[in-house]
């Protein structure tokens, strides 16, 4: 009933970024620890994650398949699940990013 999707796994998995791109927000709140980064295709955020890779603040680049966190259940959740959602360039609002994304990348 939200925007994005929900994927289920355990606390600790690796996240990797699905597109390259350029972190442009890493915040703590409802979401939990959220990153958000800027890509050709939109941006792309990742929520309730349990921790981010060092390097990974605002500015800095983000290769397609690099860890950039790891999954957790931070915020508002009932379980350790990520939810990623991608708001296309000019979209009003964020989509399901799973058909946008490399197969391999969110497997």
């Amino acid at each position: 009933m939200h925007a994005g999707t929900d994927v289920a796994v355990p606390t600790g998995t690796p996240l990797v970024a699905v597109l390259d791109g350029v972190v442009s927000e890493v915040s703590r709140g409802s979401a939990g620890l959220v990153v958000r980064y800027q890509t050709a295709l939109g941006r792309v955020s990742c929520m309730h994650l349990d921790s981010l890779a060092p390097r990974i603040v605002v500015g800095a680049t983000v290769s397609g398949g690099e860890v950039i966190g790891a999954t957790g259940q931070s915020g508002n959740v009932t379980g350790p699940h990520l939810h990623l959602e991608l708001r296309p360039i000019g979209a009003s609002s964020s989509v399901d990013p799973l058909p946008f994304f490399p197969a391999e990348r969110v497997a």
